[in-house]
């Protein structure tokens, strides 16, 4: 069996929408990529050292594709396709 190397990175959390009307023009994807930016930066990664993200969110709101991995996508990244 091989080891692979398994990192968690520093954690972040966006503000909660309720608390202040000031993000409510701000896109769900929009604000996931602002803290993917931020923990990308905090750790002094780049994308291409991410095999993987993990990433929760309360309300699947309408974005049409998944809003994590719009996330993902405008922090630049990489999108793996696991079989």
């Amino acid at each position: 069996m091989s080891h692979r190397e398994v990192v968690l990175c520093n954690g972040l959390r966006t503000a909660i929408g309720k608390c202040d009307v000031s993000l409510r023009t701000v896109s769900v994807p929009a604000l996931g990529t602002i803290a993917v930016r931020a923990v990308m930066r905090r750790s002094s990664l780049k994308g291409s050292d991410v095999d993987a993200a993990i990433m929760g969110n309360v309300i699947q709101t309408g974005y049409k594709i998944n809003p994590v991995l719009q996330e993902r996508m405008n922090a630049g990244l990489p999108v793996v396709c696991r079989p």
